[in-house]
């Protein structure tokens, strides 16, 4: 994350980017009719939510498309699942609604605590992910020795993981996390 950074507003016009993207790619062909269907999908994960209203409820493509291309002869409908075409002709237009987290969260309550949910890991977990992690650092080596700097990475678990804990009866009581931050220097690669 950058400091300062309003990522809403940075994710909106991400998404008018790749409207204004998609609006060129139809308006080329001029087919008779455009659907936007990039698969809609809504990011459960309690650090990627706040995502879903800036990408699904600002501009839309065809939205993008009609103000680029006012004179084109190409219907864009924006389409969503259960939209049906027969013929060439759309017989169930179910388009596109507004994406609201407050909805999200109705909707989607069991999906979201399950996705959100920390499993409990061992001292075995996190030493396969210290041996991914210094295999991977190994394989990059030469790259990462052509940087004149440090690298800096988050390490986060829960309190049995943490340097000083005693048991994993410790992380049944509390499951408060912890992070830390390890820079890597030249020498330690």
């Amino acid at each position: 994350m950058i400091p300062g950074k309003d990522r809403e507003a940075t994710r909106a016009a991400r998404q008018r980017h790749f409207n204004r993207a998609w609006a060129n790619v139809i308006n080329d062909p001029s087919p008779r009719l455009g659907l936007p269907f990039a698969a809609d999908f809504v990011f459960l994960e309690d650090d990627l939510f706040w995502a879903n209203e800036p990408t699904h409820s600002n501009e839309r493509p065809t939205a993008a498309f009609r103000r680029a291309y006012p004179s084109s002869t190409t219907r864009v409908i924006d389409a969503t699942a259960g939209f049906v075409i027969e013929n060439g002709v759309p017989v169930v237009e179910k388009v596109h609604a507004p994406v609201r987290s407050a909805e999200l969260r109705l909707t989607f309550g069991d999906s979201i605590r399950r996705v959100n949910r920390e499993p409990a890991l061992d001292r075995t977990d996190l030493g396969r992910v210290l041996l991914l992690l210094r295999d991977s650092v190994r394989a990059g080596q030469a790259y990462f020795l052509s940087f004149p700097g440090g690298y800096r990475f988050p390490l986060s678990g829960s309190d049995s993981l943490a340097p000083g804990s005693r048991s994993r009866s410790a992380e049944r009581r509390s499951r408060s996390t912890w992070s830390r931050s390890r820079t890597i220097r030249r020498r330690s690669l």
